[in-house]
């Protein structure tokens, strides 16, 4: 298949004097774009489609490899795999480790694709791509335009050596207009914000990380007041790319909260906000045949991507005056369901052209095609600034409602796994009467973030307890002289200890906890330390949440038993604002879904889980974990 031909970057008009380029031209291809994005080149003839990108749809730039064989443009690809670790094709792990650069072969036919001058209404040239920087050096007739004050790069070394694939693409950002340029976060596209520090808490809460079921970072909650509440930027759901230049993709939840409370006078901060119409949309469905006749070896020009949080293969463009174009029937955003009888419901893009190359004369496809109910027709975009194709941390749209989702198989049970039995502490502290125990403790039930067990906060090193030194901060209460303090509210729990402290002797109950402080100050768990204690620790919630028949819950989620980091829980990666889930005002970012109406999520696939949650009618009860996050 052939693509059209593309007109990137600013037009020019036929004027004799155009005006001048604006400040901020990249020096290798002549047009205006950002630091991050591949360069943009005004191409003269077809390209063909071995020679695109399959994130931007336009022919390669910086072609760059991944280890399990598929090409993309060098900025394209690193800029995927910042928000998701994973190949935009076929789904599997990728790291920008696991990248090379293509071939000689790849290169040299990229670099010999013919581009027209980007000053066009003065200078007509048609050159090799790989030509074009030094044409508009030293030989362009709009080179009058090229100098220091608009074009960046010129003549040093060290811009050309940026060029090279292995470091920054070598073009400049954009210059500021007048205000911040990025008072906001625009959803779908990563944005950059700067938030002056002045205090040393930031005053949020963020959960996951890369040895969670979430696979990123992903802020909770925002304290009223707090710092980050006074800039007005982030939302709970946000997440976090980037701290001050360091990559948060690939870290442990520790490491980011590390990197976050570095002491830096400003917090630059990478962050991706989803498009909040990808949740809160409902479809009407239609399936369709469409027959297509080529002719001799003509491809039927149409390009196939992929969706974030659905599988299959869906229509990109559609090329004018091709097979499909004349015939009329295919649309932008039709799902191919079947190609000459082959399903392609869960196929890669890659694996669809293979069966339109091998198909005869007649080419039959079954499409599904999407209205909104009472909406406009979902629209997709492919520019290079928010063209990520492929799923975020796995996620999946739980809002829709829809028949493509699997058989549930799932049988009612309220029994959980087997898990390793808990290993308790008893022990007997001798003690002068009416003396206080010494220790300061927090949590229990109905607290003001979670329900939570009761646990140590901190010690008087002279206290009774402090001088055993049987305890540590972050151990887990379990019982006092006999009586469980699991399911208590923090005031009962105070009042136990207290009618403990008046006796000469006390047998405390005890887990040690999974993380310890040693420093003065009280210990605040991070939501790791939660995430690991036993289940007979847990302490779920029931939440009922109601909504139309038409309408959607309003959240998405992670994890499953196909998950790639193995068989991990069901996780809730973002609520939408204004959704049934938001309304009730319990569910949060990180919480771990039990149940579905009485249908336990042990060891079920993420489909299946999708599934569950799509499947429900207007009441649905959900069985939920809540932890809370790692306070900042």
């Amino acid at each position: 298949m052939n693509s059209p031909q593309w007109r990137r970057g600013s037009s020019h008009t036929s004027e004799s004097k155009p005006s001048p380029p604006p400040k901020g031209i990249c020096s290798f291809c002549g047009q205006t774009h950002l630091t991050a994005e591949p360069h943009i080149y005004d191409y003269i003839q077809e390209v063909d489609e071995d020679l695109l990108c399959q994130i931007c749809l336009q022919p390669l730039v910086a072609p760059t490899d991944t280890k399990c064989g598929h090409t993309f443009c060098y900025a394209c690809l690193n800029n995927y795999l910042k928000i998701q670790p994973l190949c935009p094709l076929d789904r599997t792990v990728l790291t920008s480790a696991d990248c090379q650069p293509a071939s000689l072969m790849v290169k040299r036919l990229v670099d010999k694709l013919l581009v027209k001058c980007p000053i066009s209404s003065i200078c007509a040239a048609a050159i090799p791509r790989s030509e074009l920087e030094d044409h508009l050096r030293f030989r362009c007739s709009g080179q009058s335009y090229s100098n220091k004050e608009n074009v960046v790069g010129n003549n040093n070394e060290e811009n050309r050596e940026s060029h090279n694939l292995n470091s920054s693409l070598s073009c400049i950002s954009l210059p500021k207009p007048e205000g911040d340029p990025q008072a906001f976060i625009v959803e779908g596209e990563l944005s950059k914000i700067e938030i002056q520090r002045t205090t040393s808490s930031l005053g949020f809460r963020i959960v996951g990380g890369c040895d969670s079921p979430l696979r990123c970072i992903v802020v909770q909650e925002i304290f009223p007041d707090s710092l980050i509440a006074q800039d007005g930027r982030l939302k709970p759901g946000d997440q976090l790319i980037e701290v001050n230049g360091d990559d948060l993709t690939c870290c442990t939840h520790m490491q980011a909260c590390s990197a976050l409370l570095q002491a830096t006078p400003v917090l630059l901060l990478t962050v991706y906000r989803d498009r909040a119409d990808s949740y809160s949309q409902v479809f009407n469905e239609e399936t369709h045949w469409i027959t297509l006749i080529k002719h001799s070896k003509q491809p039927i020009g149409c390009k196939f991507t992929t969706k974030r949080y659905e599988p299959g293969i869906y229509v990109a463009e559609v090329t004018e005056g091709s097979i499909a174009a004349q015939e009329g029937s295919l649309l932008l955003d039709d799902k191919i369901l079947e190609i000459n009888g082959h399903d392609t419901r869960f196929a890669r893009v890659e694996e669809a052209y293979l069966l339109l190359q091998a198909s005869s004369r007649r080419v039959d496809l079954l499409i599904s095609r999407r209205s909104t109910v009472g909406g406009n027709f979902p629209t997709i975009s492919h520019s290079r600034s928010n063209s990520y194709p492929g799923t975020v941390a796995e996620a999946s749209n739980i809002s829709e409602n829809d028949n493509g989702s699997p058989v549930i198989k799932t049988r009612r049970s309220n029994r959980p796994p087997p898990e390793r039995p808990m290993q308790p502490k008893y022990f007997t502290i001798t003690k002068a009467p009416n003396e206080s125990l010494g220790i300061s403790v927090s949590g229990g039930l109905h607290g003001y973030h979670s329900d939570t067990p009761i646990y140590i906060t901190n010690i008087q090193s002279q206290g009774c307890l402090g001088r055993s030194g049987q305890i540590k901060k972050g151990d887990i209460l379990l019982s006092v002289n006999g009586k469980s303090l699991l399911g208590m509210k923090h005031a009962e729990a105070i009042k136990e200890l207290k009618l403990a402290a008046t006796a000469s002797s006390v047998i405390l109950g005890i887990f040690e906890g999974p993380e310890t402080s040693v420093s003065s100050n009280n210990f605040v768990p991070s939501w790791m330390y939660w995430q690991n204690l036993p289940r007979i620790l847990h302490m779920p919630k029931t939440i009922v949440l109601h909504r139309s028949s038409t309408g959607s819950l309003g959240f998405s989620i992670v994890g499953g038993k196909d998950s790639v980091n193995g068989d991990q829980p069901i996780h809730i990666l973002l609520v939408v604002h204004d959704s049934p889930a938001a309304r009730e005002g319990k569910l949060k970012c990180g919480d771990q879904i039990l149940a579905v109406n009485g249908y336990r999520l042990d060891g079920v696939r993420h489909t299946t889980a999708v599934a569950m949650l799509k499947n429900t009618k207007n009441r649905v009860v959900l069985e939920v974990l809540s932890w809370p996050g790692t306070q900042l």
